[in-house]
């Protein structure tokens, strides 16, 4: 009886050792919802957000205090205009949609309120709750704004994306056809328009692991290969942005490879 209960003990033990959160990237598209930090540039011209507070979800967890690149987009060309007074942080209060790509995650800020001070990074570490009382991916917890924000308005004539960039709106492409250009890390998308106005429309694709998984298959191959995507548009300084959500392979009647 002894022996049995200790093995019992043992085995506790070890699933709560096992539940609690480690050190590690957080999963690509878990959305941190109300998260507290600081954003300042780094001198290599990027952005980052330093969390006031442990970032989990529920699996992995990143200590507060570690710089997170923050990738381009609407919300973040807005954060970097109120850097022109020369200030050197700022202070937020962000939802964002966690990426991961090639071991480093990045985020895509969804939304931001500047607060009037920074937030103090704490120097001990916050504890983490061991299990999150409710995903904050789940939609019926989401305030309405954010979800408007995360599944934003689709796109059906390109011609008219920018105006529909106006301001600090996203939206989203679905099922284009085009090609990827350049070198891991620097992809960039462009569309088969087959002699519309929007031939040769380019967007620099943001690092996630859809791309990671895309860049497998255009290693694979010197061929150009075409693809069909669908993902989140943005926009940074009159330049065009895609989240990758899906890439396939796709074929024409010219291309049987």
């Amino acid at each position: 009886m002894i022996v049995l209960v200790a093995g019992v003990t043992g085995v506790l033990a070890a699933a709560s050792e096992t539940d609690e959160p480690r050190q590690g990237p957080l999963r690509d598209g878990h959305v941190l919802l109300g998260t507290r930090g600081i954003v300042r540039p780094t001198e290599d011209k990027r952005w980052v957000f330093v969390p006031a507070e442990p970032l989990t979800d529920g699996r992995r967890t990143i200590a507060e205090g570690t710089p997170i690149e923050l990738l381009r987009s609407n919300p973040l060309e807005k954060m970097a205009a109120l850097f022109e007074s020369g200030r050197q942080t700022l202070g937020v209060w962000m939802t964002a949609r966690v990426t991961l790509y090639r071991g480093v995650n990045y985020l895509y800020c969804v939304h931001f309120v500047p607060t009037r001070s920074a937030p103090v990074v704490p120097a001990e570490a916050t504890p983490v709750e061991m299990t999150p009382a409710a995903d904050p991916n789940e939609p019926s917890i989401l305030p309405a704004h954010i979800r408007r924000r995360l599944q934003p308005d689709v796109v059906l004539d390109l011609e008219k994306l920018p105006q529909m960039l106006e301001g600090d709106r996203d939206v989203a492409m679905v099922d284009r056809t085009g090609y990827f250009t350049g070198k891991a890390g620097r992809r960039t998308f462009v569309l088969d328009g087959f002699g519309r106005k929007i031939e040769g429309l380019s967007f620099h694709v943001l690092p996630d692991t859809v791309l990671q998984r895309t860049e497998v298959m255009l290693d694979a191959s010197p061929q150009r290969m075409r693809f069909r995507v669908s993902g989140v548009v943005t926009r940074y300084n009159n330049e065009y942005y895609l989240l990758l959500q899906r890439a396939v392979r796709t074929y024409t009647h010219g291309n049987f490879r």
